[in-house]
């Protein structure tokens, strides 16, 4: 893993040369207004979540904390240096027309969710959400009915992303369809369930290719070939859908599941050339969300990274804007919810066919007070993330209690599945699974999306192992060696 180590070690770096260069501007200036501010509060906050990352022996380089320090970082430092820069070439949706001088609190809120987290990350101790033996007797399975009912599943996925591309007008003969926001894009209306079960790709990615490097049996070579293609597949869908998380999701996951269970040094030339897919693909979505079909243009923009600007201007994982916004949203034009909107994932799964009169979900009921912007931007909304729903609910006083319990959380899963990571690969894919409900979905965008995106994923997890399971004689183990003399020492 020196490769992650080596990037991990070098965004410190860049992250603390940032905050120093910032400083140093503003010591010559003698003075320090409010938009530099906010960036010495950024670029700290990103420096000081980096800290554990580097320095500590026991956090896992490619666990569900670098998930939620790369969230960090694209929320807060990263976001605001492209903003400071765009803001000068007309008006940035998600800044509801506020100027960039007007975000100093959100910063300071946004930063102290932040500390929580990590205060409670580092004091979660040693406790475990699963013993792990439990979770590698889980993952014994008989492999040819896995490869069986791993393949059943990434059909039914197929073909929901059929029925659903179709009923959204995709065309490969027009760009500009390729990847706009689907649903809202053509107008139609697309049944939550279906598109839950074509985003079920990027589950079925990380479960087929956790599964496939701890495969010794005759069906290695096919699982090997089942988990590039469920890749490939994903990628697909990612674009098609104008999903840029997705391609991050599948790039990281992959690498991370690698990473972990070979446990062999991750090559940086393997990075690298990670990231110029990953701005190619977000430069061609952002392109085409825009309806842009020029392709000089958009090698233009991919040559000049402008790609990664769509990430300053996204509407999700939360960070200095979206708390600013809900700060001045709450109290003074919305009441506080006490706990409503957390209890929405109760009532998320029914579809308002069933239940038309249905309450509003917490993007329809921000939407009310943030204009017709919302719906005029091709589909795209804006997330208040788990700190502007704490602060939708409950107001300053529940970011303390609330976000040192998120970091337990994380601590809880990365002492559950780190110890066995890199010889289970029932672990390895719940692993890598869970970071992605819980930090991008569930603290970039709210707990309703976060945790029924979990139950949905542990459902589909646990059919497909369960459907694979046998006579202990017939399974695989999908244990290294040596793990099976020490599974004493995990107790």
């Amino acid at each position: 893993m020196n490769g992650i180590r080596f990037l991990e070690r070098l965004t410190f770096f860049i992250v603390l040369a940032g905050l120093l260069a910032t400083l140093a501007s503003a010591a010559w200036d003698l003075q320090i207004d409010n938009t530099e501010m906010v960036a010495i509060i950024s670029l700290t906050v990103g420096a000081i979540v980096l800290i554990p990352l580097i320095y500590s022996n026991f956090i896992n380089p490619v666990g569900i904390y670098v998930w939620f320090v790369l969230i960090v970082l694209l929320s807060m430092p990263v976001r605001w240096i492209f903003l400071t820069r765009l803001v000068s070439e007309g008006p940035i949706f998600i800044l509801l027309h506020k100027d960039l001088t007007q975000f100093v609190p959100g910063a300071l809120v946004a930063s102290l969710a932040i500390l929580c987290v990590v205060a409670g990350y580092l004091s979660g101790g040693r406790q475990q959400l699963i013993e792990p033996r439990k979770i590698i007797a889980w993952g014994e399975i008989v492999e040819g009915k896995f490869s069986l009912f791993i393949s059943l599943a990434v059909l039914i996925s197929m073909s929901a992303m059929a029925i659903y591309l179709k009923e959204t007008g995709f065309s490969l003969a027009d760009l500009s369809s390729i990847s706009a926001k689907r649903s809202a894009a053509s107008g139609a209306d697309v049944d939550g369930y279906l598109r839950r079960l074509c985003d079920m790709i990027y589950m079925l990615t990380i479960i087929t290719a956790a599964f496939s490097t701890k495969s010794q049996s005759r069906y290695a070579s096919y699982l090997k070939r089942l988990a590039w293609f469920t890749a490939s597949l994903a990628i697909f869908w990612a674009v098609a859908s104008s999903v840029r998380a997705g391609i991050i999701f599948v790039a990281l996951s992959l690498m991370a599941i690698q990473a972990q269970a070979r446990r062999r040094e991750f090559p940086i030339g393997i990075l690298i050339i990670a990231i110029l897919l990953g701005n190619f693909a977000f430069t061609f979505i952002s392109s085409a969300r825009k309806g842009n079909t020029d392709i000089t243009a958009i090698t233009t923009d991919f040559i000049e990274f402008r790609g990664l600007e769509s990430i300053a201007t996204a509407g999700n994982l939360g960070g200095t804007i979206f708390t600013q916004h809900m700060m001045d949203l709450v109290p003074s034009t919305i009441e506080y919810q006490n706990g409503g909107t957390f209890a929405y994932i109760f009532i998320a799964p029914i579809p308002r066919d069933v239940w038309p009169d249905k309450p509003k979900a917490l993007g329809a009921l921000l939407e009310d007070y943030m204009g017709s912007q919302t719906a005029a931007r091709r589909g795209g909304g804006m997330a208040t993330g788990l700190v502007g729903e704490i602060l939708l609910n409950f107001g300053v006083w529940g970011i303390v209690p609330i976000m040192v319990l998120f970091g337990v959380l994380m601590r809880l899963v990365e002492n559950t599945f780190s110890p066995i990571a890199t010889q289970s690969a029932a672990a390895i894919a719940l692993q890598q699974t869970l970071a992605i409900s819980i930090v991008y979905n569930l603290y970039g965008y709210n707990l309703a999306r976060g945790g029924v995106d979990l139950i949905f994923s542990m459902l589909v997890f646990t059919m497909i192992l369960w459907l694979s399971s046998g006579n202990h004689k017939n399974k695989s183990t999908n244990l290294h060696p040596t793990t099976l003399k020490n599974l004493q020492s995990l107790k």
